[in-house]
């Protein structure tokens, strides 16, 4: 409305004056709507972010932020393939190369003459290597102990029990002792039901 009124009437329209203006408090708004939320919010904190976003980033900072974002892309694309490697190889093989790197272990630490060097290869090894292939066999056997409870209680032929803590079956007995307990004293033994 302003550039029309300007070109009517210019004395109406008042010019802007930037010199005086404020910025809203965004801080305390931004304080109060964290705590609103349950959050822990500082002013202080959201201060240093708010003056964090005001300042332009140098080229050195571009750059740096570019080549994390390209680690963590790399670390996410080694990741799938590290899960996909881990599906092919079989519990077998694993069990078998745990079994040869013990072995290998035991050999090196006799005979090699520099025991500090090797332990601390050996460590870095576990750590790096073989701890691994170790989390696989441990997530498969794990796996496999749930498969099994799981697969025990849908194919067993035990009858489950209710909620009393008592099978199908003992409250079926019951039930018939019940009612053949109250059955009249009137049959005698011999005297079928039909007879009545």
């Amino acid at each position: 409305m302003n550039p029309a009124w300007k070109k009517l009437w210019p004395e109406c329209v008042a010019g802007r004056d930037f010199e005086g203006f404020e910025e809203p408090p965004v801080v305390p708004v931004i304080v109060s709507l964290g705590k609103s939320m349950g959050l822990e919010v500082s002013g202080e904190d959201v201060e240093e972010l708010v003056e964090d976003h005001k300042n332009e980033l140098t080229t050195e900072k571009l750059q740096h932020l570019h080549k994390m974002q390209q680690e963590e892309v790399a670390e996410e694309i080694a990741s799938e393939e590290e899960k996909g490697t881990s599906e092919n190889i079989s519990s077998a093989e694993i069990k078998e190369l745990c079994f040869l790197w013990s072995k290998i272990q035991a050999i090196v630490e006799k005979w090699h003459p520099n025991k500090a060097v090797v332990n601390r290869s050996i460590n870095m090894f576990n750590d790096n290597v073989i701890d691994h292939f170790r989390k696989i066999q441990k997530s498969r056997q794990h796996q496999t102990i749930l498969e099994r409870w799981f697969s025990k209680e849908s194919q067993s032929s035990e009858p489950q029990p209710s909620a009393s803590g008592l099978s199908v079956t003992t409250m079926k007995r019951q039930r018939q002792q019940t009612a053949k307990a109250q059955l009249p004293d009137v049959i005698m033994e011999g005297d079928s039901p039909s007879k009545q």
